[in-house]
């Protein structure tokens, strides 16, 4: 799987499994994103990022999470937790930023109860999805 961002600037591959795609609605998601997160996520040791416009954020509320985006269009492309305690072994991927049809589907909602108000998350909308009140536990 590959994908890049808006410009072109950052391109990245990955030739690990990827895991279904996980919605997150929560407060720091909205605002990363503009609406809320979707990603997928493959094992850091097996994605490869070229470009030289990467750039990482790690709020000072929580040194541990980190997202990244590309410098000169301001796409939102990766985001990693365990950067401080150095637990990280999986690299979260918008979903986004895939290039062409990846054949994953969305398989949980988290902070369903968070969603922007313009965002109508309903179990009868997403069967076979699982909802989420908050962030479940590992």
């Amino acid at each position: 799987m590959q994908g890049s961002c808006l410009c072109g600037s950052i391109h990245w591959s990955t030739s690990g499994d990827l895991r279904p795609v996980l919605e997150c609605h929560c407060h720091r998601c909205q605002k990363l994103t503009g609406n809320f997160m979707a990603a997928t996520a493959t094992a850091t040791s097996d994605l490869v990022i070229d470009g030289d416009r990467l750039r990482w954020y790690s709020p000072d509320d929580d040194r541990n999470v980190a997202y990244a985006f590309c410098s000169e269009c301001g796409s939102s492309l990766f985001f990693r937790t365990g950067i401080a305690d150095g637990s990280n072994t999986t690299t979260s991927i918008c979903a986004g930023t895939i290039d062409g049809e990846s054949g994953l589907a969305t398989s949980e909602i988290w902070f369903a109860h968070s969603a922007a108000d313009h965002v109508r998350i309903d179990a009868e909308l997403n069967p076979g999805i699982t909802l989420h009140a908050g962030q479940p536990a590992d």
